[in-house]
């Protein structure tokens, strides 16, 4: 399961990571935005990578500094933005986070690579990580 997961994951960013894009994870205060942390960190080398903290979380701060991530507050037309969203979560979450989010919204790319996934597969894997 976790191996699905990771490359469920890494198939759905392999494409901009071939372009040498920037990526940008929305730090979100869930167990789906602390698999992307780890995925993405261990598994994309060489690429930017960056997490949106646009709400003060001792979560967020805590994984940015086991993974020496940085924090921004925001991000420009650069970034590929990752949404830390599964399945079950993808709809609620997305549109009560829709206010929350910048107005620039609708003019970058986004990616949700978690939302194929039942939250029980990302909480297995994250369990066992």
């Amino acid at each position: 399961m976790i191996k699905r997961v990771e490359k469920g994951v890494m198939k759905a960013l392999r494409e901009e990571a071939k372009r040498k894009r920037k990526f940008a994870v929305l730090g979100l205060e869930s167990t789906e935005t602390i698999v992307i942390i780890r995925i993405v960190s261990r598994k994309i080398k060489n690429t930017s990578f960056v997490v949106i903290e646009y709400e003060k979380n001792p979560l967020i701060r805590w994984i940015t500094a086991r993974y020496r991530i940085e924090t921004v507050p925001s991000v420009d037309d650069s970034f590929v933005q990752i949404l830390p969203f599964s399945l079950e979560s993808a709809s609620v979450t997305f549109l009560r986070s829709l206010i929350k989010l910048r107005l620039n919204f609708l003019t970058l790319k986004y990616i949700l690579p978690l939302a194929k996934f039942p939250r029980k597969h990302i909480e297995t894997y994250a369990a066992l990580n």
